[in-house]
């Protein structure tokens, strides 16, 4: 029970396996808590060369968990995105560290029970457990770009055809039904050159 008793060399033991399957180069963190476990895994990816794409919270004496926190702004956290660290951070809230440190009741009352719960994550409080069993999705999104520029109808009808295909399939897995179905189509946002164009079609229709 190396992986077990270690886990460190289960961390390396998971990216091994995943690159060597998968092909894909992960990084692993692991914590007591998943937000926590999230701020693990974005350290071991902004430093992966020391410390080999994994780290573990608990590996760590408090004063270096204490260095790591203060090292990276809040919204490096999970959970809190743009519009809620510009806030924190008008009140003096830049870092994790002093996010974790904050006065718990006033980020209640200012940014409601979910901050509040990020917060506590963060602490090493367990507040989301792990859903072994994923819930049923309400909504279904499948986004993509295309490698190449597109001036004719045909592989564009058959790029969304094996979207909605594929979602279709989804539906059949969890065995539920969709009522509503939106297309959207846009432009190369990023070729300022060009015409933007933005095409989204929605179509409403009562299951069988």
């Amino acid at each position: 029970m190396r992986g077990i008793d270690n886990l460190r060399h289960l961390g390396l033991d998971i990216r091994q396996r995943v690159l060597q399957w998968v092909g894909i180069p992960t990084c692993v963190g692991i914590a007591p808590t998943k937000t926590l476990a999230k701020f693990c895994n974005h350290l071991a990816k902004r430093h992966r060369s020391h410390f080999q794409g994994v780290v573990v919270w608990s590996d760590w004496p408090t004063h270096i968990q204490h260095r790591a926190l203060a090292s990276e702004p809040v919204t490096e956290i999970w959970g809190i995105g743009r519009r809620i660290g510009q806030k924190l951070e008008y009140q003096g809230i830049k870092t994790a560290w002093d996010f974790v440190n904050a006065h718990t009741p006033n980020l209640r009352q200012q940014f409601g029970i979910v901050v509040e719960r990020t917060q506590r994550e963060m602490q090493g409080i367990t507040c989301d457990d792990l859903h072994v069993t994923a819930d049923t999705c309400q909504n279904l999104i499948r986004s993509r770009s295309f490698g190449q520029m597109i001036t004719e109808l045909a592989p564009l009808q058959s790029a969304i055809t094996h979207h909605i295909t594929s979602e279709a399939a989804k539906l059949r897995e969890q065995r539920t039904q969709a009522h509503i179905v939106t297309v959207f189509i846009y432009t190369n946002r990023f070729r300022e050159d060009l015409t933007q164009l933005q095409r989204p079609q929605t179509d409403r229709f009562t299951p069988r």
